[in-house]
């Protein structure tokens, strides 16, 4: 019965120091410090005294791997035991096999501790995180039936819409879309639901447990489902000492109050569920910005008397204090959160660009340093038309055919000097149609030499008439498809910008005569509009990023004359013309006095902080980007650049761990330091620590190999939020300041 306990006293009497530099004989002396305690405990029950002989058999640790990442961070002291911890909290030795000196650990095969007398059992809030509550769809006149069911997440329901979307046009749908379920999860630029939609989160735990509740996905759609079973099995009852403020995670924080008010019923929830010793907020991913925001409402509307009355602990699970690059990436290139069988690449960067509460997440600080672009420029095709005489009747009748094939035009261009050369190709033509935006990254400035040439092509499929037997195209004008049907000839684009009546020469609108290829036909002409972008266009203000010591120095794979500079997300989404985030970021967080614009995130207005993340797992830490080939989408769809696959960079060290694969930066773990979670870089997750000076007590806790959303279920998650929430009544003794570092196996 109290086995456990006396152990723990013998053991936390004999190993309440620093670990050893030497991994083998700290392994050795904390086996020797086991083995005392437990022949003390044998002794008192009668038994036979363990060999003291047997302490080499201990397991040798392997070099610490979750060294804090800089001087500047707290060294991470050995993890005390403390009289009356419940059984989840094991002891250094048998943390050995995983590398990690000291902290607790989660152990299988143990029930979960229960509140002794002596303990209280803090009530708990879930915050969950982005895309982490089922929304449901309250009224719909576009979809009556849907009224009432799932819409986040309804694989029925995506399903269903991403096959119409195929089989119809787009029809007056919000955004133009033809995607039914997106029609419904979109929400205006200021917050509302489409005329004639409403749709709302679920409330309570059934609205975080899994977010497709039924049906033999529903295992695989675990949010929080497994931390409320353990919480449950540990005594915790729904409605009594355990809720969650779930929350419309499409909106940005001020709508969030504006539309649902949803920071006040916070505040009257955590006054509900204290008892008199305050509520523990545990959150999960961006739940972790949710309750920062709310410590801040709660301070401006109620005091900070209330928050010292009724918050007690702030339990920041895979909290991405300074954001997260991979929400920047999905503003600037679209993600399909592992949607693909139901959002094509298009939908997906409308879900990434249009939600106002996107830049909630944007990387700030430390967590935004790794975002790179090639140093080039850029030509633009635009507005491009074609004006050809139409063919002989003749070939109408040989052919069958009673209207004219469509046409394509593509458009070569040749940069010289090295540069290489490119061509796109229009899409199809039809009468006065008019071709859109085509754009080919080039050099920094444009060549003398560069040319371009327009070659005009049928679109039309082969009929098999006579004359496509016979291989005569001059009788009808026209060939089968991919045929040219002439060219212009190939001029020197500088010549064509400096031909224009524009000052900068930057832009002109030109006229190109499109000689046919088969004799005797007639002569048509090109036009379009042409403009050079040369590489201030797309410079960041930090040049020579890869030139920069201690920082990831990039390198092109082929071509030595090209670099890379640095620049910020915001100026990444200006290139893009992204202008759904960039106002929302102004309007929703800018100007928000609740909101930390700069990135400082001072600490929190509240003395405890217990901060449990994953670690060491491959993380998103930034992109290298270029000017991107190819045609461009209009409007809200449009891409102009696109990670570099030819960026390379010096292989990861321990002071730079850090690897670029396909144009995306990845930290890596290393014996040095910890990389993040696999969603959330370290820098940002252990930003906290800045605030151990302002804090009555912050630990920090590291559970090795665990991703971002698979900690939820994982025990030592479940172990180490029990050990958090039944702790003694009395917080004295804790040290002003103190941090303290924990590691679970």
């Amino acid at each position: 019965g109290d086995a456990p306990a006396l152990c723990r006293r013998a053991l936390a009497t004999d190993v309440r120091r620093p670990a050893s530099a030497d991994d083998r004989s700290t392994a050795v002396d904390v086996a020797e410090a086991w083995h005392a305690s437990c022949a003390v405990l044998l002794a008192r029950h009668g038994r036979t005294e363990v060999d003291p002989q047997t302490a080499h058999l201990a397991p040798r640790p392997p070099p610490a791997r979750c060294a804090a990442r800089g001087a500047s961070r707290p060294r991470a002291d050995v993890m005390e035991a403390q009289e009356g911890e419940e059984e989840a909290v094991v002891l250094p030795m048998l943390l050995g096999a995983t590398g990690i000196r000291s902290g607790r650990v989660a152990t299988p095969g143990r029930q979960p501790p229960q509140a002794s007398a002596e303990q209280r059992r803090l009530p708990l809030l879930i915050v969950p995180g982005w895309m982490s509550t089922c929304l449901r769809v309250e009224r719909s006149s576009l979809h009556p039936s849907w009224e009432g069911g799932l819409l986040w997440m309804s694989l029925s329901k995506l399903c269903a819409s991403s096959v119409n979307s195929l089989l119809r046009h787009v029809g007056s749908a919000p955004f133009g879309l033809k995607n039914d379920w997106l029609s419904h999860f979109l929400t205006r630029p200021d917050g509302d639901d489409p005329e004639g939609i409403r749709v709302r989160p679920v409330e309570g735990l059934e609205g975080i447990a899994f977010l497709e509740p039924s049906g033999f996905v529903r295992p695989f759609s675990y949010v929080f489902g497994p931390v409320i079973s353990a919480l449950k099995a540990s005594g915790y009852r729904e409605g009594e000492d355990l809720e969650a403020a779930t929350y419309d995670w499409r909106l940005a924080p001020a709508l969030l109050q504006q539309r649902d008010q949803f920071f006040e019923r916070m505040a009257e929830l955590v006054e509900r569920l204290d008892g008199g010793g305050g509520v523990a907020l545990l959150g999960h991913s961006m739940g972790n910005q949710v309750v920062r925001y709310f410590l801040n409402f709660a301070r401006a509307t109620r005091g900070q008397q209330w928050l010292d009355r009724h918050v007690h602990t702030w339990i920041a699970a895979g909290a991405p204090h300074l954001g997260a690059p991979r929400a920047a990436g999905a503003a600037l290139m679209g993600d399909r959160f592992g949607l693909e069988a139901f959002l094509d690449p298009a939908e997906a960067l409308l879900v990434g660009r249009c939600l106002t509460s996107s830049p909630w997440l944007f990387p700030c600080g430390p967590a935004a340093q790794h975002f790179f672009i090639r140093r080039q420029g850029a030509l633009e095709v635009d507005d491009a038309s074609l004006s050809l005489p139409a063919p002989r009747r003749a070939g109408h009748w040989l052919c069958g055919r009673g209207d004219p094939p469509r046409l394509t035009l593509t458009v070569e261009v040749a940069w010289s000097d090295g540069w290489g050369s490119a061509s796109l190709r229009s899409e199809p033509l039809d009468g006065d149609g008019r071709a859109g935006l085509m754009q080919f990254g080039g050099p920094p400035e444009l060549p003398a030499a560069a040319t371009l040439r327009v070659v005009v092509r049928s679109a039309a499929r082969c009929h098999g008439g006579p004359c496509c037997f016979a291989g005569v195209a001059a009788v009808c004008g026209w060939s089968c498809r991919g045929g040219v049907l002439g060219r212009s000839a190939t001029i020197h684009i500088g010549e064509l910008l400096h031909a224009s009546e524009d000052d900068d020469g930057t832009s002109a609108r030109c006229c190109l005569r499109i000689e046919s290829c088969a004799a005797g036909a007639p002569v048509g002409h090109a036009m379009f509009r042409l403009r050079w972008r040369d590489v201030r266009h797309f410079q960041g203000p930090q040049q020579g990023a890869s030139d920069r010591s201690g920082m990831l120095k990039l390198h092109h794979s082929r071509d030595g004359r090209i670099l890379y500079d640095r620049l910020t997300v915001h100026q990444a989404l200006a290139i893009e013309g992204a202008d759904e985030p960039l106002i929302a970021w102004q309007r929703f967080f800018a100007s928000d006095p609740l909101y930390d614009v700069a990135g400082l995130l001072e600490a929190p207005p509240i003395q405890r902080v217990v901060a449990i993340h994953g670690v060491n797992r491959v993380t998103e830490a930034g992109c290298v980007l270029r000017v991107r080939t190819g045609r461009l989408e209009a409007g809200r769809l449009r891409r102009r650049l696109e990670p570099d696959p030819e960026a390379e960079a010096e292989p990861a060290t321990d002071e730079v761990p850090l690897r670029v694969s396909r144009g995306i930066v990845y930290e890596v773990p290393s014996s040095g330091c910890c990389s993040g979670d696999g969603m959330v870089p370290i820098d940002s997750m252990e930003h906290c620590r800045t605030w151990a000076s302002a804090l009555n007590s912050l630990e920090v806790v590291h559970i090795d190999q665990v991703g971002h959303r698979e900690m939820l279920r994982d025990r030592r998650l479940h172990e180490a939020l029990l050990h958090t929430l039944t702790r003694p009544c009395s917080a004295t003794g804790i040290e002003q300041g103190s941090t303290r570092a924990s590691a679970c196996a």
